[in-house]
């Protein structure tokens, strides 16, 4: 129910440590804790992609082929 969810109020004490991580919104955030309380200032459920920046999956630089080469 989106009216009940107005005016809701968002307090997240995050310490400056930073543990990037990418979230689901595709946005880079400098820890799980500023992730969530922009989470909640949006009013969206921004979940971790994975840890780091995004742009920086493992997963693709592993893929990635250079033309020219076998």
């Amino acid at each position: 129910d989106e009216e009940g969810r107005e005016g809701v109020c968002c307090h997240h004490a995050c310490t400056l440590t930073s543990d990037p991580v990418c979230g689901s919104d595709g946005q880079s955030y400098r820890s799980p804790c500023e992730m969530r309380a922009m989470g909640c200032t949006l009013q969206k459920d921004i979940r971790i992609q994975h840890k780091g920046p995004c742009g920086e999956s493992k997963h693709c630089r592993a893929h990635i082929k250079v033309k020219g080469h076998a």
